[in-house]
């Protein structure tokens, strides 16, 4: 311990050990109220899962025109592909994300599919705990390098958030409420305040939303005329939270299209992250800025935060 206190002097991490031990108590907590959830429920949802899939693969063998494979091979599947004329290398996301192709869309939805009732549907019950009736997962509040939460047996924190229905599994006790909330945008709030982003700081402090800001900026067009549901603003959206990590032009290509099914040319994607850095110079400088220290110091730190 003694060691430990030294060498945390050292490096100046005292007020960072400090928050991460008055976290503990609430980990405790979390960890042994466990997670309720109904049980009847998630075999309603696990039924209609297992319908779904089966169609869906009845469906891919009639497409590929045999049903001697397994569609749970890769290697099968890759030379499935291949003999559909879809010359894909693997059938990793990535490289399937880079083809347009019927059977590539059933394929994928068969493996997400499949994914919630192998990862999802068929592990919980596991660890339902016999005297309180909960999951009582083990969480970790430094548990990656970035220094965010995780979690282990289950993984509470990545449960299905593109199949709505998979979260109604999880209730309050009678007598009880779950409330969910979440800080609006906190990333891009920091980034406009550390990096004196004046269009960042006055379009937050005006209530405005900062991805249609952005997309009215990139797209050149009225910011009232973009909806939520506009293609622009989830382009935008994906650049702004995209960029603060690191993103490329290949980065945008693959995410967005992975993500909501939107295609750029590298020329558009490189385009828009051009305008981006154009739109926001204050943000540009600082990233470039604090990357080059990263570099040469192999550590940054953010004086106040």
């Amino acid at each position: 311990m003694k060691k430990q206190q030294e060498k945390i002097k050292e490096l100046r991490l005292g007020s960072v050990i400090d928050t991460e031990m008055k976290v503990i108590p609430s980990t405790i907590w979390l960890e042994l109220s466990g997670m309720h959830y109904d049980q009847e429920k998630l075999e309603e949802i696990t039924s209609e899962l297992m319908g779904l899939e089966k169609d869906i693969r009845y469906s891919l063998y009639k497409d590929l025109g045999t049903c001697k494979i397994n569609i749970n091979s890769s290697k099968d599947m890759l030379k499935q592909f291949n003999k559909k004329g879809v010359p894909v290398t693997s059938v990793n996301v990535e490289e399937l994300a880079k083809y347009e192709d019927p059977l590539i869309d059933k394929y994928q939805e068969y493996k997400l599919v499949k994914h919630l009732i192998t990862s999802f549907c068929s592990k919980l019950p596991a660890y339902r705990a016999k005297t309180t009736g909960r999951i009582h997962a083990n969480f970790f509040h430094y548990g990656t390098k970035s220094g965010r939460f995780s979690c282990k047996y289950p993984n509470l924190q990545q449960q299905p958030s593109k199949y709505k229905k998979g979260r109604t599994i999880f209730t309050a006790e009678s007598g009880n409420k779950i409330i969910a909330f979440d800080h609006s945008q906190i990333e891009l709030r920091i980034l406009g305040d550390i990096a004196c982003e004046i269009a960042f700081i006055e379009a937050f402090a005006a209530g405005m939303d900062i991805h249609t800001l952005t997309a009215s900026k990139i797209f050149n067009k009225p910011f009232d005329s973009i909806q939520k549901s506009d293609k622009e603003r989830s382009i935008a959206k994906t650049i702004n939270f995209g960029l603060l990590y690191g993103m490329s032009a290949d980065g945008l290509m693959k995410k967005l299209k992975t993500d909501a099914g939107i295609e750029l040319t590298e020329d558009q994607a490189k385009e828009y992250i051009r305008t981006f850095k154009e739109a926001y110079p204050a943000i540009s400088s600082y990233m470039e800025r604090i990357s080059q220290e990263g570099i040469q110091n192999r550590e940054l730190r953010q004086v106040g935060y």
